[in-house]
């Protein structure tokens, strides 16, 4: 009974959930739809009652249970895919006279429909539609030997019946708004981004458990997921008319406010996961210890920030982590930590300063200075074998908060004298016991001019939140310098290596054995000297105390000295506790700088200080009137952007600033008029001379546009429409045709014939299961209610069976995407019988159409044979195999991964000029920028479309070779890797050009590498590109491969410099403002990139073999 008593309150949850609410409405309107034509005296408004049964796509197509712009953004495309289709039935049926002239003109019109429909999967309706109506013209033209107004009239009223119930049953039957939608999608994402913030904030402290990894790699995707459906929803809300607070504009500065959320979150998760298992004992040892108060504090105001912002969205605080949510976490948490046999005993928990005072140890959790992982909290999880739900994520993100609550240093509620009351929006449970306040040590370096300007525009907790970041930044910053200049980072050996001379060729390449027995031999490494190699090979030569000779370590004053191993392991690991600190550092900044500008925005009040106020908006007309949206827009613009705000300083920024502004560089009146090419020749300090093509190579671009693959698939749409038609523009078959109806059939050509061979066989699969199914049940319906209640076919019956046919089905359709092709065939081929049989039969009287079994049998006829042409099409004529399309698809995301690095380059080299005295234009360094920023949204979408392709890959039988799914998976994933470093690259060059000492004393002297890596990056990135492209094999041995001890040498140097910089007013003041990290974020970033290449090369090898055991070659 226990079971079937949680089955019932489980159904009850779901009727009375959004979801429950979804499927009745699609439920109610495809009912209705069925309903129609039964209805006594419906038959006399309609001139053409057989025609009603189009109006059942509609009423699924349509989808009534969505959200009112997404519904509604969805008819009227239909809508007007049905008025595109109407003209093109005047026009057929007016040529019905000209056989000729009807074949061509409808063939022109199904390849410009089908090019639509391949080009945008949201025009799939549009051209759906639009192909039907347009082939109703050749039938009815056909059929009655003339064009027929009656015909056309009652099409349009069948689909002008569908559109106004659909209409009617989303705009009345629980409506909700896609604006309310974005709205909860916005306070989704910011649940996900405190999670995962909190999170990586227990990556950088190592007190990660393996629940909270797994569910940070979760989250890691999910974000990436929310922004595509954030610019969905905001689309979809266009044509709304809403009684809002919010406008187009708030919700698009929202909306990038949230991306820059996400993208300084990923990159965060990138700088520390590649170094997660690395040892890092100096930052464990200096970074960390001094910082962890003012750190967990950040986390808290963090938290606080996002919830503010969620609860001024119109989100209820128990929806989110709210001060219920909190609570009850921590309670719950210190309830078990008292009922654990390690926490001791007493009514209460103690805390972390009585613990560390009565046992003489380190506090645990986050607050652990000594760096090693505390012990998890003993709270119920979630499995791990398991995915995680958004309840899962809820209750994992309440225990996090209970951790930050637990360990922050400061009592939660701290009066604002700005707004006069309190900020607190959580406070812990019963039970927990917070620690004192503590005063922090004043960071040596003060804030930034640009910070305090900040904080002088900002209020409540977001003001708290930066300033909290300014302090941890300053107390980073004290603890850098120090390292920096004490030399600890470089381990005593102040060589250049950029001005040592090269290794040998023996010592660089080392012996060409033949591949079969290539034997490893220990080769000196580029990192030592001449000198240290000379006094190597020689203490090798003697044979004599060459062990001891490894203990020596040896700069120019020791030309004996030979570097020991552990010197460089600890050489690397201090430099991987620098990159983590720089990462982190530049990550949080992006963090809440962009968090503080969602709070102003949200929390934006008028003249006379009154908080936003509902009125009614055209989101249509803003959405025309809305200019592009820029980050000045915003009410913090002017002070809290680091880089992309230097066109419009605020007084106290300039005044103060010591690096010269991005104003004081040359303009070009002309920025709008400007192309990419001629900005890039701007920033290589070239002439622009514009390229204009003659007419023969305009054409020959066109005449490449008809081979691409879109215009491939629409002449196979159109050829396969044209055999369609062919068994009724044919004498001989036109009997056939019609006593069979199998114009019905014409929707089964252009669903299934697809793209891609792969979706083809998936979508045969669910046309037949979904037909055949829909098919079965109609006949069966009809059968069971035939002559029952003194009805030919009873309609109440009818009606109810239907009902509860399509509650199923319905919630397949909305909530099963990958299902929809089986359940639009299902729940339209089941409708279609029933109308058709109830108006032939019991309106028009017919005694020749046939029972419902012929009827089946005669749909199935018409359904084999659109499948068995879309068969030939797609076997015969210009195979594309879903294989094939992967592999160029995934050509081009490398290729377009090249691209954006070659602009990268001319922009690194114009921000970062060997030569101080070049200085590129503003304009074309902005236009560069906002055009890097515009590619990165374009190759996230090609790397988020490879997803389908693989699956279809998948699904296409494979004789020869299997299909290396891991490979492939290994290349997509490297691929978004290379796109995060390369954006991380981007936003730490942003716009504004380094300091003219930064360049003469710090860029010069790295130049030398930038230039060799990058040309080497450039060549493996056409290597792979290439081989993608054409499946050609790689060689065994990596031509463009750059040794491990050059990125070595990279870092050793640019440490080097950094120690010697830092003892200058000039380095010290770049480290300050935030110059000094803007660099060492990039170096980062951009070191990484030939890893990934080497991640590609070897799946290629795999994918195709290498050039020496090509076949081809024998």
């Amino acid at each position: 009974m226990s079971s079937v008593g949680q089955s019932l309150k489980g159904a009850r949850a779901f009727i009375m959930s959004r979801k429950g609410i979804t499927v009745f409405k699609g439920a109610l309107a495809y009912t209705l739809v069925v309903l129609l034509p039964m209805l006594n005296g419906f038959d006399d408004l309609e001139k053409v009652p057989t025609a009603l049964s189009a109006a059942v796509i509609l009423s699924i197509a349509g989808f009534p249970g969505k959200s009112t712009g997404e519904h509604l953004f969805g008819v009227i495309l239909a809508l007007m895919g049905v008025g595109i289709g109407a003209v093109n039935f005047v026009i057929l049926s007016k040529l019905r006279v000209s056989l000729v002239s009807q074949v061509i003109v409808f063939a022109i019109m199904v390849y410009l429909l089908a090019l639509l429909k391949g080009a945008d999967p949201r025009l799939f309706g549009f051209a759906l539609l639009a192909i039907l109506m347009t082939f109703n013209g050749v039938y009815v033209s056909i059929l009655v030997g003339s064009f027929s107004p009656k015909y056309l009239e009652g099409y349009l009223e069948a689909y002008a019946w569908g559109a106004a119930i659909v209409v009617f049953v989303n705009l009345f039957v629980f409506p909700i708004s896609t604006e309310k939608e974005l709205r909860q999608t916005l306070v989704l994402s910011l649940d996900h981004i405190g999670t995962l913030s909190h999170l990586l904030a227990k990556t950088y402290t190592m007190t990660l458990t393996e629940e909270d990894r797994a569910l940070r790699d979760k989250l890691n995707q999910t974000i990436r997921q929310d922004f595509g459906l954030l610019n969905q929803k905001i689309g979809a809300s266009a044509i709304e008319i809403n009684w809002s607070r919010w406008s187009v504009q708030d919700y698009h500065a929202l909306i990038s406010q949230t991306r820059t959320l996400q993208l300084s979150l990923i990159a965060m998760y990138s700088s520390l996961t590649a170094y997660e298992k690395t040892p890092v004992p100096l930052w464990e040892e200096r970074f960390l210890p001094s910082t962890i108060n003012t750190f967990n504090q950040l986390r808290r105001d963090t938290h606080r920030t996002i919830v503010e912002i969620q609860l001024e969205l119109g989100c209820k605080p128990s929806e989110t982590f709210g001060a219920a949510a909190a609570a009850n976490a921590a309670k719950a948490y210190y309830d078990l930590e008292q009922q654990d046999p390690s926490a001791g005993s007493g009514a209460e928990a103690p805390s972390e300063q009585q613990d560390a005072a009565s046992s003489g140890s380190k506090p645990e959790g986050d607050g652990d200075l000594g760096g090693t992982p505390s012990r998890p909290p003993p709270v119920r999880r979630p499995t791990m074998a398991r995915a995680f739900t958004e309840e899962d994520m809820k209750v994992i993100g309440a225990r996090l908060l209970a951790e930050v609550e637990r360990d922050a240093p400061h009592p939660p509620d701290v009066p604002n004298s700005e707004s006069g009351g309190t900020t607190a929006l959580a406070t812990p449970g019963a039970g927990s016991v917070l620690l004192p306040s503590t005063t922090e040590e004043k960071p040596k370096n003060s804030f930034t001019a640009k910070g305090e300007a900040e904080l002088l525009k900002m209020r409540g907790c977001a003001k708290r939140l930066k300033k909290g970041f300014l302090i941890w930044e300053a107390q980073q910053r004290d603890v850098l310098t120090d390292a920096i200049t004490g030399g600890q980072l470089t381990g005593g050996d102040m060589t250049l290596y950029v001005r040592e001379p090269r290794p040998s060729i023996w010592d660089a390449v080392g012996p060409d054995h033949v591949r079969g027995h290539a034997v490893e031999v220990n080769r000196p490494d580029m990192m030592m000297s001449i000198r240290q190699r000379r006094a190597m090979r020689a203490e090798y030569g003697r044979n004599e105390a060459s062990a001891s000779a490894l203990d020596v370590v040896g700069g120019d004053e020791d030309p004996s000295g030979v570097a020991h191993p552990d010197t460089m392991m600890r050489d690397m690991s201090a430099n991987h506790s620098l990159m983590r600190v720089f990462s982190v550092i530049f990550a949080l900044d992006q963090f809440t700088t962009a968090l503080a500008q969602a709070h102003a925005l949200v929390k934006e009040t008028d003249a006379k200080g009154r908080p936003r106020r509902k009125g009614l908006h055209f989101h249509l007309f803003e959405s025309i009137s809305r200019k592009k949206h820029i980050h000045s827009d915003s009410p913090l613009s002017n002070t809290l952007s680091r880089d992309s705000d230097d066109s419009n300083p605020s007084p106290e920024v300039t005044e103060a600033r010591a690096v010269p502004p991005a104003t004081n560089l040359p303009t070009i009146p002309d920025e709008k008029e400007m192309t990419m090419r001629e900005a890039i020749a701007h920033l290589e300090g070239r002439k622009y001379v514009p390229i204009v093509p003659t007419f023969w190579q305009r054409l020959k671009r066109l005449e490449e546009a008809t081979h691409g693959e879109n215009s491939v698939y629409a002449l196979k749409v159109m050829g396969a429409s044209l055999v369609f038609g062919a068994l009724i523009w044919a004498e001989g078959s036109r009997a056939f045709f019609i006593k069979y109806n199998i114009t019905g059939s014409l929707i089964t050509v252009v669903v299934a014939l697809t793209p891609t061979l792969g979706q083809s066989l998936r979508s045969f699969v669910l046309q037949i299961a979904g037909s055949s199914s829909g098919y079965i049940m109609g006949m069966i319906f009809l059968e069971i209610f035939r002559n029952v209640g003194g009805y030919h076919f009873n309609p109440y019956g009818l009606v109810c069976l239907l009902a509860l046919f399509s509650i199923p089905m319905n919630y397949l359709l909305y909530f099963k995407p990958q299902l929809f092709t089986f359940n639009l065939l299902a729940m339209n081929a089941c409708a279609v019988l029933i109308v058709s049989e109830y108006v032939n039969v019991v309106h028009s009287k017919s005694t020749t159409y046939g029972d419902p079994p012929i009827r089946v049998g005669r749909a199935l006829t018409g359904l084999a044979i659109a499948l068995i042409i879309v068969l030939g099409f797609q076997l015969l004529v210009l195979r594309n195999p879903a294989r094939r399309t992967l592999r160029k698809a995934l050509a081009k995301v490398v290729y377009s991964n090249l691209s954006y690095n070659t602009i990268l380059q001319s922009l690194v080299r114009a921000s970062m000029p060997a030569d101080p005295s070049f200085t590129a234009p503003e304009s074309a360094v902005r236009q560069t920028v906002a055009e890097l920023a515009h590619r990165e949204t374009k190759i996230q979408g090609q790397i988020l479309g490879l997803m389908p392709l693989v699956q279809f890959a998948q699904d296409e039988p494979q004789m020869v070779k299997k299909f290396e799914g891991a490979a492939i998976a290994r290349i997509i994933r490297a691929n978004q890797t290379i796109l995060d470093r390369q954006a991380e690259a981007r936003t730490a060059l942003g716009t504004a050009r380094f300091s003219r000492t930064m360049i003469e004393q710090f860029v010069t002297m790295m130049s030398p590498y930038r230039k060799r890596i990058l040309k080497i990056t450039q060549g493996r990135f056409v290597m792979v590109a290439a081989s993608l492209a054409s499946k050609t094999p790689l060689p065994h041995d990596s031509l463009h491969a750059i040794p491990e001890d050059w990125l070595a040498a990279v870092t050793h140097d640019a440490l080097v410099l950094s120690q010697e910089f830092a003892k200058t007013p000039e380095g010290r003041e770049s480290i300050r403002n935030g110059e000094f990290t803007r660099f060492w974020f990039y170096l980062l970033s951009i070191s990484s990139l030939n890893e990934q290449l080497e991640i590609i090369e070897d799946a290629c090898r795999t994918l195709f073999g290498e050039i020496e055991d090509d076949p081809r070659l024998s």
